[in-house]
């Protein structure tokens, strides 16, 4: 797949898959909450890659607006593995698929 052409979206585009890959390597080392978040960073990435790769350079002012939740910074509790390989195991679904639409 080609990154995309608009400079805004090459941004998020080039970031979302090495945080999903960081994900990967925390999930490995049992570091569960860590890799839902940063696996979920990297869908907000991929998803705004998507989004600003077909907007116009006008309506590009998305870049400004980020209302991913950030709720699993303040988690106490250290997630359980399962649901930290389904987690990302969907993140790269998502990845996966937006990939393939830009």
């Amino acid at each position: 797949m080609d990154i995309p052409a608009s400079p805004e979206a090459r941004l998020y585009y080039r970031s979302a898959f090495p945080r999903y890959e960081d994900a990967q390597i925390l999930l490995r080392a049992d570091r569960t909450t860590g890799a839902v978040y940063l696996a979920g960073y990297g869908i907000e990435c991929i998803l705004k890659a998507l989004v600003l790769s077909i907007l116009t350079p006008a309506g590009r002012a998305f870049t400004l607006v980020n209302d991913w939740s950030t709720d699993l910074r303040y988690l106490p509790r250290t997630m359980r593995a399962d649901e930290a390989r389904d987690f990302l195991a969907a993140a790269e679904s998502i990845l996966r698929w937006v990939d393939g639409r830009l």
